[in-house]
């Protein structure tokens, strides 16, 4: 058997040639301007002063089921052992409430957000074809923000399949929690955690009513 050793400048071309075909640049621009524009969509709505809450929530609702993909991230949320472990009723009610869940998880995180300066910091094309969209934000409490946007068809019907702040992604921090208490206490007690987060706290018993 031959060992076949490549020139240096043969490997290093490979290296430097990875994202910059005219192809790749073109869907790292289209997932860059997709991403400001969605921001810039967000902070109109949430600035929007003639809107109620419940009118806001509904648009960045319609906004996030258009430009998210909601049922990709609500897939990835649940780990294999727990969706092979459950009951087909089970599946069907964590896929029915999963789309609100994740509605709702992203509006909270959007809320967390202060002002509509958004800065692109860096983007790059991953192996699966997706792009990598990092940017820097201001938080309500003044603090700055790295947030990663992972773009899926940029040039097509871009949408976001992953979202993480100072690089923790979302998606892993809520699949850890939805294991954790599948684990613990049973996929009834993920439905009814899932169900209690969507209707919001305001709709929990009071412990005095018992």
């Amino acid at each position: 058997m031959r060992l076949v050793v490549l020139p240096l400048f043969l490997i290093l071309s490979s290296f430097s040639a990875w994202g910059d075909t005219p192809e790749d640049q073109a869907n790292i621009a289209a997932a860059e301007t997709f991403v400001v524009d969605l921001t810039e969509q967000v902070f109109t709505m949430m600035e929007n002063a003639n809107l109620s809450e419940q009118d806001r929530r509904e648009r960045l609702g319609k906004l996030i089921n258009t430009h998210i993909g909601v049922d990709f991230l609500a897939r990835l949320m649940l780990a294999r052992e727990h969706r092979d472990a459950a009951t087909a009723d089970q599946l069907a009610a964590y896929h029915d409430l999963s789309r609100a869940f994740v509605v709702d998880m992203f509006i909270e995180r959007i809320g967390e957000l202060g002002e509509n300066r958004l800065t692109i910091s860096e983007s790059k094309l991953t192996r699966r074809g997706d792009v990598s969209v990092r940017t820097q934000l201001r938080k309500k409490d003044g603090g700055l923000v790295d947030v990663d946007w992972r773009v899926r068809n940029p040039q097509e019907k871009p949408q976001i399949i992953n979202l993480a702040a100072n690089g923790v992604s979302l998606i892993i921090v809520k699949r850890d929690e939805f294991s954790s208490i599948a684990r613990n206490d049973g996929f009834d007690a993920l439905l009814n955690a899932m169900r209690q987060s969507i209707a919001g706290p305001d709709t929990a018993s009071d412990p005095s009513e018992d």
